[in-house]
Formats: C-alpha cells, structure tokens, sequence
C-alpha cells in the first residue's frame, strides 16, 4: 500500500522538482513587459509598439500544492536516512481539510500593440490549460496509513476529493485610455473557444472503519460533467481532429473581461486595482455527465468457508450483483457551464529614486469555489526602457517565495519562486513556476507627455 502511495505522489510531483511556474505575482511590477497587461490593462508597456510572435512570444506553467511539499511527506529514518512516507499525525494535523494541487499551463500564440494618442491598444490568442487535483486530508491519511491507524473507528472524509481540468483558447482585445495625467483606465474583452473539460460537480463520498470487526461502511454519492474526452476514453481513440477544431470552431462558447486601473496619488506614490478573467464557459460539445446517485454500503469481508468452497464462484457473484445494484450510474448530454478561475490584484507602488520603486500588492483568488489570498512586497529597478528586473517576497497558499524577474530589449524571464528551482530548495517549495519569452518591440516617447 505505501509503495503505491509512493509512486503516486512521486509522480504527481515530480514536474515540480525540474521546472518552475507563473503565478503572475512578479509579472504585476515587470511592466516594460507587455505580458504585464494580462495581471492589469490598466498598464502601457514602455514601448508604444510590440509584437508577439508564435513560438517565441514565451509560456507560463505554474504548479502549486497547497497541502504539503515533497520535504513535509518524504522524511529520512533509520541508520541510512532512506525516505520514507511521513505517517506522523502532526504531518496531517498542519494540513487544511480541503487541500489542492494545480498545474497551469499558457503558451502565448500571437499579440500585439500599439499606442493612438491616449489610448493603447491590443490583441492577443493564448491556449490555457488549467488542471487541479483536490484532496482532503482524510484521503492523504487513508492512502498512507490504511483504515487500521488513525481513522480505525472514526469516518473518513473523501468530499474534497476531485479532478478539474479545463483547456481553452482565448481571443483577446484591450484597450487603456489616459483620462487624465493621474487616472488611466483599461479592459480586455475575450472570445473563448472550449477545447476540453472535465468539472467533478458533487462528491460527498466518506468511509468508516468499525473499530471491532474492521468492517467498512462506504457512503456517498458524486456527479462529474465533461466535454470532449472522447478521445482520451473510447477504445478507438476518438478523433484528435476533434481537439484541433475546438481551438476555433466555439462549440464550447465563452466570454470572458479583464478591468483594470491605475491612479497617480502623486509624483512618486501610485495606486492600481484589477480583476483578471472573470468569464466562464458553456459546454455544448460531446457533453456527458455522470451522476453516482447515492448509496450506503456496509462489508463485512467474507467467510472464509465460502471462498474455498465449491459455492466459492457463487459468493463473489453475489458480492457482483449486490454492488451493481448499489452503485447506480446515470448519464446525459446536457450542457453545463464552467467559470475562470478569476484573479484580484490590488497594488501600490512608492518610486524611492527615478529608477528604483518599492511596491505590495493584496491578491485574491476564487477557483472552484475556493478562496485564497495572498501577498507581495517587491523593489523593482529600470533603467529607461531597455532594462528592468524585479524581486520579490510573497506569501500564498501557506508557501514563502521569493520571485524574481527579468526584462532586456523584449526578452523576459520570471519566476514567482526562486527557492523551487534545483540549485536551492525545490523539495521544500510547494510552488514552482517560470515564464519566458520575448517580443519585438519598438518606438518610444521621450518624454511620455500625451500620456
């Protein structure tokens, strides 16, 4: 059971061991970048003009895991300090009840902008992929100790179990406007166009352990919708002109808006707010969803004069017949619809030098119904409009980082957690996360006066 376990987990985090992810909390100050635009709209790049092109223009992944890090579940014991799986309740105890691991993943297909007068504008098609795991602490338990050590006579809760995961591409078009020498306003509209969903809708599945007999009491009930998988589940293997077509074709529609502003208090201390992909998805294509309606089931085990008898075959029939007749599945094709996971960010900014601003943000997320909130305190230096790189400490899903970014002539490289890459601590990090790319940009006020 725990070498399962240990392969389980291993795999689950072992993308997070080599490669890092974007958050977008260090993005937000890294505003000669023009990617910038997709934490605030509010923002002008320092170029009146840029161009994204395909392949180039750069990718986001991030993975997150608010449970534990691969430090928290993988402990050294006995005289050779090998790894072993951390069953101490304490390790349970620190965990949330609900907990998530997610894994995000944007590669930017084309983009560009450019500045008329007071307002800049732009477009831009990204391909999104966001996939989250949730799991309750009970589960975690349950895989690590079996139903004979803490939970024996106590009732497992599995209801944060889960699976999300949504691919979409979005079509994007901004625009922010000075309105004044203080305020500049902005929003970006976008068109999505579905590719592939699966949304766990309901689980409230539990398991208790008699603390006499062992015997098992499985309850519960759970419902899950998706759309487009056929590819991945029938036996023929579907069709993967299926998935292409879904890049453009809008079976599955979606709208989705980004707002943004920014505030000139005063010649050195500036305000910004924003709210990022607040929108959802209707899911029309290939729509199945699957409904366990729910049941109670008790197992005792079964007499061992059965199974070693010729009525042996009999016994486990029956067992058949009886669980067929508890788990009851139901399916339709009815559309459901899916919101982003949509994203707060309420900044300030205090310019100490004219090439040196400290600046926090407060940022907010709402994902599947979960909230969680953060924090960023940064210091970002910029040297005209060739240079810029930014550092930073933040502190989100029970995780301490440090991000750092860096911006030369269009490239940019960013991370939101430095301590995750492999020469530090990737081990004790429960975030990872890079982004990287570049942009052909060009044309620039001196003075930035229209502005």
């Amino acid at each position: 059971m725990k070498k399962i376990s240990l392969i389980i987990i291993i795999f689950l985090y072992s993308s997070i061991s080599f490669v890092g992810a974007q958050r977008d909390l260090t993005m937000y100050n890294l505003r000669h970048v023009p990617q910038s635009l997709s934490t605030n709209p509010s923002f002008k790049p320092a170029y009146n003009n840029y161009i994204s092109m395909p392949l180039v223009s750069g990718f986001n992944f991030d993975v997150i895991n608010t449970g534990f890090s691969i430090s928290d579940i993988l402990v050294p014991k006995g005289v050779n300090d090998s790894l072993f799986l951390n069953s101490d309740d304490a390790f349970f105890s620190q965990m949330n009840g609900s907990n998530r691991l997610s894994v995000n993943l944007a590669f930017n297909l084309f983009g560009f902008g450019f500045k008329l007068k007071k307002n800049f504008i732009f477009f831009d098609i990204k391909n999104k992929l966001n996939a989250e795991v949730g799991y309750s602490s009970d589960f975690l338990k349950f895989l690590i100790q079996g139903n004979g050590g803490a939970l024996l006579g106590t009732t497992a809760d599995f209801g944060g179990l889960a699976f999300n995961a949504t691919n979409y591409t979005e079509y994007g078009l901004g625009l922010n406007r000075a309105f004044s020498d203080k305020l500049r306003i902005g929003a970006k509209f976008k068109l999505l166009s579905g590719v592939l969903n699966v949304n766990t809708l309901e689980n409230n599945l539990s398991i208790t352990t008699n603390r006499d007999n062992f015997g098992l009491n499985i309850a519960g009930g759970f419902k899950v919708g998706t759309s487009n998988i056929s590819q991945f589940t029938d036996s023929t293997g579907g069709n993967p002109q299926d998935i292409v077509g879904n890049l453009f074709n809008f079976k599955n529609f979606g709208l989705g808006v980004d707002l943004g502003a920014t505030y000139e208090v005063s010649e050195k201390l500036s305000v910004n707010a924003s709210v990022i992909d607040l929108g959802f998805i209707r899911w029309s294509d290939k729509v199945q969803t699957h409904t366990l309606k729910p049941f109670d089931l008790s197992f005792n085990g079964l007499e061992s004069n059965s199974l070693f008898s010729k009525d042996s075959t009999d016994a486990f029939t029956n067992l058949q017949d009886s669980l067929n007749n508890i788990f009851e599945t139901t399916k339709d094709n009815s559309s459901y619809s899916t919101a982003l996971a949509t994203r707060f960010y309420f900044g300030a900014n205090y310019k100490l030098l004219p090439f040196l601003n400290v600046g926090a943000i407060w940022y907010n997320e709402i994902n599947n119904g979960s909230y969680r909130p953060g924090f960023v305190v940064s210091t970002t230096i910029s040297a005209k409009r060739k240079f810029s790189t930014t550092l930073n400490y933040s502190y989100f899903s029970g995780s301490s980082n440090i991000g750092f970014g860096l911006n030369f002539r269009g490239f940019y490289i960013v991370t939101d957690n430095l301590l995750a890459l492999p020469m530090f601590n990737p081990y004790g990090s429960r975030i990872a996360s890079i982004s990287i790319g570049a942009n052909i940009v060009f044309g620039s006020d001196k003075e930035d006066k229209q502005d």
